[in-house]
């Protein structure tokens, strides 16, 4: 083969790699922003966020805002190829909603806590994240529903003092 005929074969399978990397990019940016497959069904997940008195926690009231990501996988064991990621905020009544997420998949919920909370259910660290764990949510009629119940601590500094027997008092031990 001349040499020119072997630049033009490298010069068509380049195109051709670049055409079908395009393609994957384009395909694999679509199902990440939740687009993708449109024959498939989907599904809706709404939730809140409430206290341990079951009351709504206003998530527009914490730096920053709360909110709450999904990321949706083909299978719990794949959980580094991730086809949907989402994050929604809470609203002021402690609600958020996902529409439209590709039903079929396994999805894990999770919450950065605002400082000095801890997660009841999931239950999670204080300052940590509150997670759901990965769950298949299959089509069906009306919205899945994902709690998080969390609750705030406080910290209390305690002072012992002991009061001797003619009546002087001094910090006490411990």
């Amino acid at each position: 083969m001349s040499t020119n005929n072997t630049r033009q074969v490298s010069l068509v399978i380049a195109f051709i790699t670049a055409v079908t990397t395009l393609f994957f990019a384009i395909t694999s940016v679509s199902f990440a922003a939740g687009g993708g497959d449109t024959d498939r069904p989907t599904v809706c997940v709404s939730g809140f966020v409430i206290n341990h008195r079951e009351n709504p926690v206003d998530g527009t009231k914490f730096d920053p805002p709360l909110m709450i990501h999904v990321e949706g996988v083909e299978s719990p064991e794949l959980t580094s190829s991730v086809i949907v990621s989402d994050t929604v905020a809470v609203a002021a009544d402690g609600s958020y909603s996902f529409t439209d997420l590709p039903a079929g998949l396994y999805y894990n919920f999770t919450m950065q806590l605002p400082p000095d909370w801890d997660g009841i259910v999931p239950a999670a660290p204080r300052n940590g994240v509150a997670e759901s764990g990965y769950t298949l949510l299959n089509e069906r009629k009306g919205c899945h529903d994902v709690l998080f119940k969390i609750r705030r601590w406080f910290d209390v500094t305690v002072l012992k003092w002991e009061e001797l027997q003619n009546g002087a008092v001094q910090p006490g031990n411990g």
